[in-house]
């Protein structure tokens, strides 16, 4: 077991190294947005170069939707959300572009293709997706506020739409 350890100390070191990472991220460096915590007052700078308000939008239940081009499950659920935005007109569907992960020119086009017609907004140094998930690469991303502002669900990775659906119509029945 000696010999073992001797010949094979850099990989023992470097795998004790990647363990102890993980168990910080996971209990410290990951931002476990807790549900009934208020979220504040971000500006979500929209692509045209109008801004949107979180406190504006208090009154309203609200989807954060945190996409990007590159994301084969934002492809499916992107359409399916501009469906949501006619079939259920009070909630305020947002889409928060990865804009750290590649050209707003690239999102434009992505969105005009699709048809998307929701609010775009840009978050060109990840600032509100790290808010949410503390530096994590996973879209989509998807975060429930009720009408007082508080997040009420955080969906991480895609969904079918039934799956979807019965999340909107939970939040939209919420009383505050």
């Amino acid at each position: 077991m000696a010999n073992f350890l001797k010949k094979n100390w850099i990989w023992i070191a470097l795998v004790a190294a990647l363990v102890a990472g993980n168990v910080w991220f996971v209990t410290q460096g990951r931002r476990d947005t807790g549900l009934s915590e208020r979220v504040p007052n971000f500006a979500l700078r929209t692509f045209d170069g109008g801004a949107i308000y979180m406190e504006e939008l208090r009154g309203r239940p609200v989807l954060l939707y945190f996409w990007a081009a590159w994301c084969i499950f934002c492809d499916k659920e992107m359409p399916m959300l501009e469906r949501f935005t006619k079939e259920f007109p009070e909630l305020a569907v947002i889409g928060v572009h990865r804009s750290e992960t590649e050209s707003r020119e690239v999102a434009v086009k992505y969105a005009e293709e699709r048809g998307i017609t929701y609010p775009l907004v840009a978050d060109p140094n990840d600032n509100i997706f790290n808010y949410f998930v503390g530096g994590s690469n996973i879209v989509p991303l998807s975060v429930l506020i009720d009408r007082e502002g508080f997040v009420v669900d955080r969906i991480v990775g895609p969904r079918y739409e039934d799956q979807f659906r019965a999340l909107i119509e939970g939040l939209l029945k919420k009383k505050d």
